[in-house]
């Protein structure tokens, strides 16, 4: 029985092999993947308890890159709404002959505050969150990360970050690495080093189909497979 899915060609429906798909940039892909959706799946490993507190949280961060990026993105967000409550109270108390007592108060805590955030942390972040106080933390925070958390990772910016097995392409890499190396030789299957803003990544391919579907390379590599007796074979996305 073909594994992932797809069936092998006529005749060999006996024999137990791995078909890999050909994506049309050539990359080699294992169909019908099951692999991690989420980044709570893909980072649990590195974040795990992060929610706990803010020591936790930074704790997580300096484990993960993506999740220290997503927590200077809301420091910046929760810089910003304290300003814009600043404004609005500072305007509130013009409008008013005399200044509230409770507007007051809460307007020098928010000013404190401010102060306290720099426009540009950097590496002091971890610092930074690991003094904020539990209401912000869990009111401002931990929802907006738990939403994070549950969408899908940014592929292109966070994928040298992920499991290899997270997609497809990276399955089918995890697969090639961890063959007989005789295997690649045989095959023409290559590793493939690909650029992407903020770095890169590895796809594998078949040599002299890099840039498309190339019928010939796939011919190629399935009749070096039989003959070889390799469970392995190659079809078109």
């Amino acid at each position: 029985m073909a594994q992932k899915g797809k069936a092998p060609p006529a005749g060999e429906q006996d024999e137990p092999v791995t078909v890999f798909e050909v994506q049309s940039h050539g990359a080699l892909s294992m169909p019908d993947h099951d692999g991690p959706k989420t980044r709570a799946e893909c980072y649990d490993g590195q974040t795990y308890g992060w929610s706990e507190s803010p020591s936790a949280l930074a704790d997580a961060m300096d484990s993960c890159e993506p999740l220290f990026w997503a927590v200077y993105h809301l420091y910046d967000d929760f810089r910003y709404e304290i300003q814009d409550e600043i404004e609005k109270l500072e305007g509130a108390a013009a409008d008013r002959e005399q200044e509230r007592e409770e507007d007051a108060r809460r307007l020098a805590e928010l000013k404190a505050r401010f102060d306290a955030m720099p426009e540009y942390l950097n590496e002091r972040l971890g610092a930074w969150v690991r003094g904020l106080d539990q209401r912000s933390f869990r009111e401002w925070f931990v929802p907006a990360l738990e939403k994070w958390f549950a969408d899908e990772p940014d592929w292109g910016r966070e994928g040298d970050y992920l499991p290899a097995s997270a997609s497809a392409e990276g399955a089918a890499v995890e697969f090639f690495e961890r063959c007989d190396p005789e295997w690649l030789d045989v095959l023409g299957v290559e590793f493939v080093e690909a650029g992407h803003p903020g770095g890169s990544y590895y796809y594998v391919a078949l040599e002299g189909g890099l840039e498309r579907a190339d019928t010939a390379a796939i011919e190629r590599a399935n009749a070096a497979a039989r003959d070889a007796g390799i469970p392995v074979r190659f079809a078109r996305a």
